[in-house]
């Protein structure tokens, strides 16, 4: 295996730079190599994002796009319409992937072929990336009905092909809030996409 087996969509706009380079570097410290990372920005705020991070683009597995779209939502499209793999996950420029995130979504990818997204548990950290929470485990067996209780919480990935058949995210939402953790999933369950989230993430 030498090709990309899963797209990275990064989101950037805002951000703070110490947390920023956490999150790249979650990315480029996974145990299984087989990624591609596309940073999305905004076309005005491209140049300055190139010089940012000069570095991290002299990976040949990371591009910065343009955003195509409207704010988040539209990110996330570009990201989703660029991406080659059959698979793309989301990571905010403030979050971080335990070192097995890829290798974690590849094995269960493989293992049921079937399913269309997944998402994963979660726990809190402070600045320097210490646990300040307990996990927070993700709800197994995730229909329509359970988004009346909130958003689905990252780490979220999912089929491309799946997504981009549904019109991907709606980005009329843009300005409001969930359009990625709450509408997202919600049209996907909706539309019949087969989910998995008790992923085994430390």
């Amino acid at each position: 295996m030498n090709a990309p087996a899963l797209t990275v969509i990064m989101p950037l706009r805002n951000y703070h730079e110490g947390f920023l380079r956490k999150a790249l570097g979650s990315v480029f410290s996974q145990t299984c190599p087989f990624w591609r990372l596309l940073i999305v920005v905004e076309p005005a705020d491209r140049e300055k994002f190139e010089v940012l991070l000069l570095d991290e683009t002299q990976d040949s597995r990371v591009e910065i796009i343009n955003n195509r779209g409207y704010r988040l939502a539209g990110a996330i499209n570009s990201g989703m319409k660029e991406a080659a793999t059959d698979f793309v996950a989301l990571l905010l420029a403030d979050d971080e992937w335990s070192i097995d995130a890829v290798e974690v979504l590849c094995r269960y990818i493989e293992k049921d072929p079937k399913i269309d997204f997944f998402h994963s548990s979660r726990r809190y950290i402070d600045a320097e990336g210490c646990s300040i929470s307990s996990v927070y485990r993700s709800k197994e067996n995730l229909g329509p009905d359970d988004f009346k209780y909130g958003p689905v919480k990252h780490l979220l990935c999912w089929r491309r092909s799946k997504a981009l058949s549904i019109g991907g995210l709606d980005e009329s939402l843009s300005s409001l809030f969930g359009p990625d953790d709450y509408d997202f999933p919600w049209t996907m369950a909706d539309n019949e996409a087969v989910s998995y989230t008790h992923l085994t993430l430390p």
